[in-house]
Order: structure tokens, then sequence, then C-alpha cells
């Protein structure tokens, strides 16, 4: 799921991160080494500090429930906070949805993209590598019934998240236009896969704290086009109306 990242480089796993983050600073002196000491020094701390987080912490991850109107399509989200008492740190995520079959009817993924740049909410808004990119469902027992979706801070450091805001992890399209629709009164658990190929960077210790199910129900339309004879019915106040300006003049 994840294109271009730099965990998964094979350039990357050959060389040194000072390979990167020296070279430019290099001059053929002493000074040049004791800033990559120094370099080295704050990005070994700063790894401290970020495993230590991690391990007093977690992430939890909910879903939200919502409706969908017959005929339509919806989304539904999944959010994503803390319950540390500082912040916790994401650096990746790949995660899998699946839609559980019911009944003789079934709500379908759509095509879903990942939150594009300047979408504040998103849990990796602006560092991340995929954002912008759009996915297509799978099949694992009916059509369409899964889709995995996921980001990385690649170069970036990981992205903070404070125990006081919830953020989004996904936004999955969803329609009811398959070739069996769905009826209003009709409703669809989605549910996270806490298994791989779901995964988290620092990885997650449980999900015990997190609901990885979102209820979705199909509900009629509202928009419903008036028959003619009730558009007529409707657009006589307004013609009665002009007529009387009209005449007052």
């Amino acid at each position: 799921m994840i294109r271009n990242s730099s965990y998964f480089s094979s350039e990357d796993r050959s060389a040194s991160p000072d390979d990167y983050t020296m070279s430019t600073y290099f001059d053929g002196n002493d000074s040049g080494n004791a800033l990559m000491n120094l370099r080295s020094t704050v990005l070994a701390t700063l790894l401290l500090f970020v495993s230590a987080t991690a391990a007093e912490a977690g992430l939890i991850i909910k879903g939200v429930d919502t409706t969908i109107q017959q005929g339509g399509t919806g989304f539904v989200d999944f959010t994503i906070e803390s319950d540390g008492p500082v912040f916790d740190f994401l650096a990746f995520y790949n995660a899998q949805f699946q839609i559980a079959p019911t009944g003789s009817t079934r709500l379908e993924f759509a095509p879903t993209t990942i939150p594009p740049f300047n979408t504040p909410d998103y849990v990796m808004n602006v560092v991340g590598i995929n954002q912008g990119i759009t996915v297509g469902p799978t099949t694992s027992v009916v059509p369409n019934d899964t889709i995995t979706v996921g980001d990385a801070t690649g170069s970036n450091p990981p992205v903070a998240i404070l125990p006081s805001s919830t953020k989004l992890l996904a936004r999955l399209q969803l329609t009811t236009l398959g070739p069996l629709a769905p009826q209003a009164g009709d409703a669809f658990v989605i549910s996270m896969n806490p298994f791989p190929p779901t995964g988290f960077a620092p990885p997650l210790a449980d999900f015990s704290q997190s609901d990885l199910t979102a209820r979705v129900e199909v509900v009629a339309s509202s928009n419903v086009i008036p028959e003619p004879a009730s558009a007529v019915i409707w657009a006589l106040p307004g013609v009665v109306s002009v007529f009387g300006r009209r005449r007052r003049r």
C-alpha cells in the first residue's frame, strides 16, 4: 500500500543515517566530525524518547456510526487518538477494513482517496507521502467488501498525536448502487482488521481501548423529486406573490 517510503527502501537499509544527514557538513576537519557526533547524539536521544513514550501510552482507533441514503453514496470515518499523558507518535499505518455480509443485500466500498493535502483533521496532513492517492476495493467474501488504505511520513519526523485531539485516520467511500442494492432499514457493520496486513509504526501494543467497528444504516432518500401536479401546487404561491406585487405598482 505504501509507495516510495524510505522505511522500506533497499537503499536506505544499506546506508547509514550519516550518509544522508551529514555529508554536506563535512569539511575535512574536526569540526565536521564534531557536528556529526552531535547530530547522532540528538537523533539517538529523540529515538529513545519516542520509544519511551510509545511504551507508556497507546493509540485508540474508533469507528464512527453513520447513515447512507438508499440509492446513493456516502462515507464512514475511522478516527485515531492518544491515551497517553503527553502524546503519541505515528510514522506509518496500513489498515484493512471489511464490510460484514448480511442478508440478501449488499453495501459496497467505492474507490477511496487518502485525504489530500490541506485536510486539517487528517492525522498525516501535509507530511503523508500517500495523500491524494486513490485506492480501489477488493473482494474477500463478496465483491467490493474489503479495502486497504495507508500512509507514512517518509523522511519527515513522525506526527505527534495529542491526547486532547481526535484525528481522522481513514474516510472510506461507500455505495448502495451495486447489483444487490440495500433498502432503507438495512444496516451493515464495517470493521478494521486488527491483524496483518494491518500494521502501525510504532507498533500498537493492543486494541483493548479501541472500537474497531462502525455501524452504517441505510435510510430513505430525502431528495424526492415532486410529481408534476405537486410541483405546480408548490409553485402557485410564488406566482400569486409576483402578480400581487405588480398590481400594487
